[in-house]
């Protein structure tokens, strides 16, 4: 009981964490636009980027999408540490990226680690 709890509670707040990096993002539109711009990159691609962030969120709470949801937060966080590494960003601008990066892999581990697995957990 206790450890499905566990794994609820670490997908829910990975989802959190991406929503909030995304509302976030918006938020500060003005800022987002200009540092994608410093790397080389289009506007329209920071809008891409926050998008995958906010729809992968909320997929990632639906049973159903789950996977699809790790798979645009996966994706988008992915592309950012590989951006950081190129451009030589430093441990500074890198490390959220990784740490999101990691604590979305173990939380979708966890969760497809259920003694039902996702199947059965898409049952209830």
């Amino acid at each position: 009981m206790l450890s499905r709890l566990v794994r609820r509670w670490a997908l829910v707040m990975v989802a959190a964490v991406f929503l909030l990096r995304g509302a976030g993002r918006i938020a500060a539109w003005d800022y987002t636009v200009p540092s994608f711009a410093v790397w080389g990159y289009p506007a329209w691609l920071a809008g891409l980027l926050v998008m995958a962030e906010v729809l992968g969120a909320l997929l990632v709470l639906m049973t159903p999408w789950r996977r699809g949801g790790a798979i645009l937060l996966g994706l988008g966080a992915g592309f950012l540490v590989v951006t950081h590494i190129v451009f030589a960003d430093g441990w500074r601008a890198l490390a959220p990226d990784l740490m999101l990066l990691a604590a979305l892999t173990l939380a979708v581990a966890l969760r497809a680690r259920s003694p039902q697995g996702p199947a059965g957990a898409a049952r209830r």
